[in-house]
């Protein structure tokens, strides 16, 4: 599976290859927003906020090529789809659990 691969591609700081699987698990999570969401399938989720935070500079670091890091904006609309969705499923109570089955995510997402 394609996920067996993101760990390399971390290590390796291979940015290239980062944005193309960034695309790829980009797909598959619009695809299938709604099944991740009633599912708590949050193994996309966490490889998407690994690879939009590849290549992220330290605050002491100067970046002279901007192609050496993720272009994690491209990310947006994903989040906030999914969001939004979650806003919109079932009850309050629902609502709820599914804040808390997602919870390790958002706190990574907001910070």
């Amino acid at each position: 599976m394609l996920a067996a691969h993101v760990p390399k591609i971390m290590q390796d700081e291979d940015t290239e290859k980062g944005n193309s699987y960034q695309d790829i698990f980009l797909e598959i999570g619009k695809s299938n927003i709604k099944e991740i969401i009633q599912n708590g399938e949050i193994e996309i989720l966490a490889i998407l906020l690994d690879l939009m935070g590849m290549g992220c500079l330290k605050e002491d670091q100067i970046i002279e090529n901007g192609s050496l890091r993720i272009a994690g904006r491209h990310q947006t609309s994903f989040w906030r789809e999914l969001i939004k969705q979650v806003s919109q499923f079932g009850s309050e109570a629902y609502k709820l659990e599914v804040i808390t089955k997602f919870q390790s995510v958002f706190s990574r997402l907001i910070t």
